[in-house]
Parts: structure tokens; C-alpha cells; sequence
């Protein structure tokens, strides 16, 4: 019994003891293995976040490669780079405008202005003060002469003696005429007739024209005889301002009368002659706007001051003569241009300025509207007509905002993104 009571307790004590053992081993274990779960689980997250920063810095990457990541045909820009390319922008509206009629045209000297310059008498020119060029003032001295006496001159001179007899002549003619003409509007159209008292004061009239024409021959031929008789000198002055075109002579060569030794023209003020067909010359009026100009060059702005009547026979066109404010710019008389004139027919149409429209890669005609602030669009259009500075063109609603300047800038910034442009 003794014997039994100690095995019994001594099985208790070691099923005890090998519970705590067991007990401590499986805590142990379970600690390592929450421990290893847990490092592994950091582990993890460090994976993620190293995967998520490399695609984060993939993202910035592209991002930064093309730009943008919104739609690869739109761009968009920065406030500094909108101010810094000067771009503007406009509202589109329907306006009305004349339909322009494009010819060729050719520069002309405005003959309005220009002078050529003779002497009144056989002389050898002997100074120049002036050159091919050179601009001149009205009254300034060109050039010098010396009077040469020939026979043909002292032939035609008619002496001093004749023309005062004649003058005094005339004056006789003109006090009579004078004053029969005051005589009959004294008695007034009651008893003589209205013509009578009219043909009487064109009698007068003439009279007074004759005796000036010999007062002005007098003194012309004073001039000529003081400078013949003495073998004078004398000097040719600028009847007008302007540029001297032409001096086709030499030192010591002699002119006669009628030798054309200098031309003088304002060039700030040219002619262009433009070429219309018939059918439409009915479309100008005189005070027409036109501009004038060559391609890739800004056009110059003028008016329709005369329209031909007669056809040239070899284009069998009309000119129409257009004068230009051309002070500030190179034209030349001879040069070919092309001439954009008003029509007096209007009709309504969207006009934007020329630079307002570029070529896309495809080679169509586009602008850029404004989709939000800095945020640019391209848009397809079609280009009706060609107004100078100025297009006609169809394809845009009413309202819609488009880049009016910089558009070149736009379409650069979009193509620097490394994205084909996609008209919509």
C-alpha cells in the first residue's frame, strides 16, 4: 500500500513536470514563429513600398519625358510661358466683310509727283550739287549752267521792244473791254438781254488772260536775253520735294531745251497698277480699300484712286490704279505684287488674323482653342479665302476662344512633348 501511494505520486510529479516542459517548448516555439511572421510581414511591406517607389518613379519619369499625362494632342502651358510668347487670344464672331478680289499688280512712280527738270534754254551744265539718290526740298539748288549763245536761240528771241508794244496793246483791249462790261451791267437786264451783259464780261475776261500772257513772255525773255548778252551763269532749282530718280548727264555737257537732266519723284507715295478682268471691275469702286504685298511679307494698306476704261491688248485686263503710303518701306517702280481689293459686295463670315492658323503635319489648315486656362486645342478649319493679313475661314462655333497670337508657339511646345498633333 506504502509502495503504491509513492508510484502514484511519483507519476503525478512527472506527468507534471513533463506538461511544463512541454509547455515552455511549445511557448518558445510560438514566439519564434510569431517572430519570424512578424519580420517577414516587414519585410513585405518593404518590398511594397520599394515596388511602389520604383513605379512612382517610373510615373514621374514619363510624366516628365512627354509632359503631361492628359491628352497627348492637347497642351498645356505655364502662366510665365503664356506671358513670356506674347500668346493672345480671341473670341470668335460673325462679322461682316467685303469679299477681296486678288490680282497681279506692278509698282509705278506716282506721276502726280514727279517732275522732270529741263532748261529753258541751250546751256553747258557745269555743277552738280545733287546726286542719284538724294532727297531733295522744293526750292534747292540742283545744278549749275552756262548760257550759250546759238543761232537758232537769237533767232527766236523775240526782242523786248515787240513784246511791250504788244503788251501795251492788250491793256487797251482789256480797259475797253472792261468797260463795255460795266456799261451794260449798269443798265441791268430790265432793257438789254442777260447774254449780251455775259458775252460782254467773257470778252473781258480774255483780255485779262492776254495781257498776263504777255507780262509772263516778258519776263522770260528778259531773262534769256540778260543771259545770253552776258554769257551768264545760272542755276536749276527743285520745283518740288522728292528723291532724284534719274541724272543721265555729265559735267560740261550741253543741253538744249526739252534734254531731261534730272527727275524727281515722291516715292512715299507710289502707284500700284493691278490687273482685273472685265467681268470683275463692276466689284471696285474708287475709295476702295486694297493691300498690296508679296508672299511671306506684310502687306502694305492703300486706296483705289482711278479705274481704267480701256483693255490692255495683250491681257486684255483693266487697270485700276492704287496709291500706297509707302514711306516706311522698300518698294521699287517695276516690281510685280499682288493686290487684294475690297469688294463694294459684303457678306457676313469669320475672319481671324493669318498668323492665328498653322499647317499640322497631316498639311490641314488648324488653330488652337482654349479648353481651359493655359490649356490649348487643336482644331481643324478650313481656309475659304485669303484677305492679306487676314483669312476667311469656316469650322468654328460662334463664342469659341482661340489663340490669335503665338499659335506657332503652341503647336512648337506640343511638338517639343514628343505627341503627333491630332486635329479634332
Amino acid at each position: 500500500m506504502k509502495h503504491s501511494i509513492i508510484l502514484i505520486s511519483f507519476t503525478i510529479i512527472f506527468s507534471v513536470s513533463t506538461a511544463l516542459i512541454a509547455n515552455g517548448t511549445l511557448q518558445k516555439e510560438t514566439k519564434t514563429a510569431h517572430s519570424e511572421s512578424r519580420e517577414k510581414h516587414e519585410h513585405d511591406l518593404k518590398e511594397k513600398d520599394h515596388d511602389e517607389h520604383d513605379e512612382n518613379e517610373h510615373q514621374e519619369k514619363d510624366t516628365h519625358e512627354h509632359g503631361h499625362n492628359e491628352d497627348e494632342s492637347s497642351g498645356k502651358l505655364t502662366t510665365k510661358q503664356v506671358k513670356q510668347a506674347g500668346i493672345e487670344l480671341l473670341t470668335i464672331s460673325e462679322q461682316s466683310i467685303s469679299q477681296k478680289i486678288t490680282v497681279p499688280a506692278e509698282v509705278k512712280l506716282n506721276q502726280y509727283r514727279t517732275t522732270q527738270i529741263t532748261p529753258h534754254l541751250t546751256a553747258q551744265i557745269k555743277e552738280r550739287f545733287v546726286r542719284l539718290g538724294d532727297y531733295v526740298k522744293k526750292g534747292q539748288k540742283l545744278l549749275s549752267l552756262k548760257a550759250i549763245t546759238t543761232p537758232e536761240l537769237a533767232a527766236n528771241v523775240i526782242s523786248i521792244t515787240d513784246l511791250e508794244a504788244g503788251l501795251a496793246e492788250a491793256k487797251g483791249e482789256y480797259s475797253a473791254a472792261d468797260a463795255e462790261w460795266k456799261r451794260l451791267k449798269g443798265i441791268g437786264a430790265d432793257l438789254i438781254s442777260e447774254k449780251r451783259i455775259s458775252d460782254a464780261k467773257i470778252a473781258r475776261d480774255q483780255a485779262a488772260e492776254k495781257v498776263k500772257a504777255y507780262q509772263r513772255s516778258k519776263k522770260k525773255m528778259q531773262g534769256m536775253v540778260s543771259a545770253i548778252g552776258g554769257n551768264k551763269n545760272f542755276t536749276l532749282v527743285a520745283p518740288q520735294s522728292g528723291t532724284i530718280i534719274s541724272d543721265k548727264f555729265v559735267i560740261g555737257q550741253v543741253v538744249e531745251p526739252g534734254d531731261v537732266i534730272f527727275e524727281i519723284s515722291d516715292t512715299n507715295k507710289l502707284w500700284v497698277e493691278a490687273r482685273v478682268k472685265p467681268n470683275d471691275i463692276h466689284k471696285i469702286k474708287v475709295g476702295n480699300v486694297a493691300e498690296v504685298g508679296q508672299e511671306g511679307k506684310q502687306a502694305i494698306k492703300g486706296k483705289v484712286i482711278n479705274i481704267g476704261r480701256i483693255l490692255d491688248e495683250e491681257t486684255r485686263t483693266l487697270g485700276v490704279r492704287i496709291e500706297l503710303d509707302s514711306k516706311d518701306v522698300q518698294l521699287y517702280p517695276g516690281q510685280f505684287m499682288q493686290a487684294h481689293i475690297d469688294s463694294s459686295e459684303a457678306h457676313n463670315g469669320i475672319v481671324v488674323p493669318s498668323e492665328a492658323v498653322v499647317r499640322s503635319s497631316d498639311g490641314d489648315w488648324m488653330v488652337f482653342i482654349e479648353e481651359s486656362p493655359n490649356q490649348f486645342e487643336p482644331k481643324e478649319i478650313e481656309v475659304k479665302q485669303n484677305l492679306g493679313d487676314k483669312v476667311l475661314i469656316s469650322g468654328l462655333d460662334i463664342g469659341t476662344k482661340i489663340v490669335s497670337k503665338g499659335a506657332f508657339f503652341v503647336q512648337s511646345e506640343i511638338a517639343k512633348s514628343g505627341f503627333e498633333i491630332h486635329n479634332h
